[in-house]
């Protein structure tokens, strides 16, 4: 109970916290610098708050979040592993299991759109080696 206590009197002081690093962000930061900044601060926090206060209380800062080059490579990031899941469900499917050799090969490439091109590779190709062909 008193952890509970504890973290809503830390997340009640959020708001006034968040007003004061705007603040300073505004007078010691340049404006490059300030998205960037802010990326820092949601991921800092949500390392220890819940997602759902982190995003209520740095809503009016999302736009800038969001243009943030640290915001753009965690997307890529994501993007990079979605793809890879994707051709490994579907390439399951229609192929079976890669082989480590093969499973290693489609992990090392981190370019989206080789990715991309593999993904599309998919439906003409009749076997892991096919459809990675050079990347491997």
């Amino acid at each position: 109970m008193y952890a509970d206590v504890e973290e809503m009197k830390a997340i009640a002081a959020l708001p006034a916290l968040i007003a004061r690093m705007e603040e300073r962000f505004r007078e010691e930061a340049s404006p490059e610098e300030i998205p960037e900044l802010w990326a820092y601060t949601y991921v800092a926090m949500g390392l220890r708050y819940p997602v759902a206060v982190v995003n209520d209380v740095l809503r009016h800062v999302m736009p800038l979040i969001e243009s943030s080059r640290i915001y753009e490579s965690i997307l890529a990031k994501g993007r990079i592993k979605g793809y890879r899941e994707s051709i490994l469900i579907r390439g399951r499917e229609k192929f079976g299991q890669p082989d480590e050799v093969t499973a290693n090969a489609l992990q090392r490439i981190t370019d989206e759109e080789q990715l991309g091109r593999i993904g599309d590779r998919l439906t003409d190709s009749c076997s892991w080696q096919e459809l990675l062909g050079d990347e491997q």
